[in-house]
């Protein structure tokens, strides 16, 4: 099974250094403390890595690395524009129609400016560990560049704030 956690920015931050991902992940760890698995999370660091598997103009796909030998957290970033709107045509239309409240205002109006997204596809094995932590440092960092709100599959929408994700409305 796969959990899905994307990102809508509504400035283009274009491709990804990997390198500055990771910084970006430690940076901003510590925030995300509450989530914390039984690993050590200085051990998960020394382990850190992202590898860019593909790029071109609109996209890039990146792994993420934190578990040795195991299945990677895909992160795909995708700044075409019709497969944005596409997206976001498809999402409201299927999951939001009925959707009222300042909240959900905020979202549509959000999505209404978005210029790239990035989603993360982790597995069962990262959600019960440290994956879900890093994903949330990863995505805070995305966000607090490209002015971005999150959407995880089983939270909902949520809102950066002072570097901490809070929840908007349900996904």
């Amino acid at each position: 099974m796969s959990i899905w956690v994307n990102v809508y920015c509504q400035k283009r931050l274009g491709r990804i250094n990997p390198a500055d991902l990771v910084a970006g992940i430690k940076a901003r760890l510590e925030i995300f403390s509450d989530l914390f698995a039984q690993e050590d999370p200085r051990e998960v660091c020394s382990r850190l890595r992202v590898d860019e598997i593909r790029r071109d103009e609109e996209s890039q796909l990146l792994h993420l690395h934190y578990l040795d030998d195991r299945v990677p957290i895909v992160i795909d970033r995708s700044g075409n524009q019709n497969e944005v709107l596409g997206e976001i045509e498809e999402y409201l239309e299927e999951a939001f129609t009925d959707r009222d409240g300042d909240d959900e205002r905020l979202v549509r109006e959000h999505l209404g400016n978005v210029v790239e997204t990035f989603r993360f596809c982790l597995k069962q094995c990262h959600a019960d560990g440290m994956g879900t932590p890093l994903v949330y440092a990863a995505t805070a960092w995305l966000a607090d560049q490209g002015n971005g709100l999150l959407r995880a599959d089983e939270q909902g929408w949520m809102n950066l704030d002072g570097g901490e994700w809070f929840i908007l409305c349900p996904g």
